[in-house]
C-alpha cells in the first residue's frame, strides 16, 4: 500500500517540476538513457551563481545524477524566434510579445561539452529543419572554446535562417554559462 502511494505521489507531484518548460519528460529521459548508457538517474535542478540567472528564464538546468554521482548536465527551455507577423529587422521576437517558439534540450557530459540537442516541441510556422537529428549532430562536442558561426562552421538552413541563428546563439550562451558554474 505503501508503495502505491509512493508511485500515485510522484505521478502526482514528480511531473510537477517539469511543466515549468513544457519539458517532453519521455523524449528527454530516452535520450539520457541512451547517450548516458543509464537505466537509473535522477534529474536535481542547478543552482546557479545570482550575476548568470538572468540568462535562464526561458529555462533550467538540471545535473544528472546517477548512484549519487553527477554524470551530466542538461539544459531544457524555449527559443523565442520570429514574431507571427514578421521579424523586427530580422531579430527574434522578446519574451511576452505575440512569438513563434520551440523547445528543445542539450545534454552535456561531465566536462560541460554538449553530447546532444533535441528539439521537441516546434511552434513556429518556419524552419522546423533545425529539428533534423543529422543538422544538431554538428553541435555535439562543443565546448565553448571556438566561436560558433552560422555558414562558418554551423550549416546554415535556407528558409530556416532565424531558428538557425535563434538556436545557435542560445547553445553558445548556455553552454557559456554552464562552464562559468563551479
Amino acid at each position: 500500500m505503501k508503495l502505491i502511494l509512493a508511485f500515485l505521489l510522484f505521478v502526482i507531484f514528480g511531473d510537477a517540476v517539469f511543466t515549468e518548460a513544457n519539458i517532453n519528460r519521455k523524449r528527454l529521459n530516452r535520450e539520457i538513457e541512451t547517450r548516458f548508457q543509464l537505466s537509473e538517474f535522477d534529474l536535481r535542478k542547478t543552482e546557479l551563481s545570482a550575476t548568470a540567472h538572468g540568462d535562464t528564464e526561458n529555462g533550467i538546468f538540471w545535473n544528472i545524477e546517477s548512484k549519487n554521482e553527477t554524470v551530466g548536465f542538461v539544459y531544457t527551455g524555449r527559443v523565442f524566434s520570429c514574431c507571427k507577423n514578421g521579424c523586427t529587422a530580422g531579430q527574434p521576437s522578446a519574451p511576452g510579445e505575440m512569438a513563434e517558439f520551440f523547445d528543445y534540450f542539450i545534454l552535456f557530459d561531465k566536462t560541460k561539452s554538449v553530447t546532444s540537442v533535441v528539439v521537441y516541441n516546434y511552434e513556429a510556422t518556419h524552419g522546423q529543419e533545425i529539428t533534423a537529428k543529422g543538422w544538431l549532430k554538428q553541435f555535439a562536442g562543443y565546448n565553448g572554446s571556438r566561436n560558433l558561426v552560422v555558414g562558418k562552421n554551423i550549416d546554415s538552413i535556407s528558409g530556416a535562417t532565424i531558428s538557425v541563428n535563434a538556436i545557435t546563439d542560445d547553445i553558445a550562451r548556455k553552454t557559456a554559462l554552464l562552464k562559468s558554474q563551479n
